[in-house]
């Protein structure tokens, strides 16, 4: 069993190596690729979230989202992958009334729609005095 598993994975990446096979590899592989994305997205925004939370607590300020999340997510995630959902989007920040949300536009790639992934986190008091 091994072998043949072994086997399976080196003719996989090697007809994922070529260009024109790549496309139609991955094409047949999205319906199992979607669930795992979503899952990592989750995790990194459950991450973010977390960061943004101590980061509250500790300076008692958050980025503004109007322009100082992405320079945020760049002093602190310095690997750009890091920068992006599973899909290839951009992760944004917004501060709506007494919480702040960090999201993904989904699978879709479109924001505000049913597939967005959305962490959001209550503000402290000293947050909301901002």
């Amino acid at each position: 069993m091994g072998k043949v598993t072994i086997l399976l994975l080196l003719c996989l990446g090697a007809g994922l190596y070529f260009p024109r096979s790549r496309e139609i590899i991955l094409d047949y592989a999205q319906p199992l690729l979607d669930p795992i994305l979503g899952w990592q997205s989750n995790q990194e925004l459950a991450r973010f979230a977390e960061d943004l939370d101590i980061a509250q607590e500790s300076r008692g300020t958050l980025p503004d989202g109007r322009g100082e999340f992405d320079p945020w997510m760049n002093k602190r995630y310095r690997r750009e992958p890091s920068r992006f959902d599973g899909w290839g989007s951009r992760y944004t920040f917004r501060i709506q009334g007494d919480s702040f949300f960090v999201s993904s536009p989904g699978q879709d790639g479109v924001p505000q729609t049913p597939d967005d992934l959305i962490e959001g986190r209550a503000l402290t008091a000293r947050a909301r005095r901002r």
